[in-house]
């Protein structure tokens, strides 16, 4: 992510903290990149990391729009039904500059084949 800002001509300056410092000060700096593990559903991780009033947002998006797809969403059994609504909250923080996706991360599972059972599972 610092190689693309850079290209960009965006000074970048890193400096990686121990767990323990990030996460007690976790929403207190300027620029920080975290990780979010995977959910079963998507619109879950909409409820937990960017709705205005979750515990966990560190975006800083205050829309009641999105709050209320995201209430929606999480009400909805339908896949089919629920993917519409998720195309709305996605659009929303699209337009509105919420989140910086530079990369997918490679995930790896190292095994021996003499075991069964040993797929890799996203969570």
């Amino acid at each position: 992510m610092a190689a693309q800002l850079r290209d960009a001509g965006i000074r970048v300056r890193c400096k990686i903290l121990p767990g323990a410092t990030f996460w007690n000060n976790w929403s207190g700096y300027p620029w920080s990149a975290t990780e979010r593990g995977p959910r079963p559903l998507g619109v879950r991780m909409m409820q937990l990391a960017y709705k205005s009033d979750a515990a966990w947002t560190a975006s800083g998006l205050n829309n009641a729009e999105f709050d209320a797809l995201v209430d929606q969403g999480m009400g909805i059994s339908d896949a089919d039904a629920r993917r519409e609504i998720m195309a709305k909250i996605q659009q929303i923080m699209q337009d509105e500059g919420v989140v910086i996706q530079p990369y997918w991360r490679s995930l790896y599972n190292h095994s021996n084949r003499k075991f069964a059972g040993t797929e890799m599972h996203p969570l």
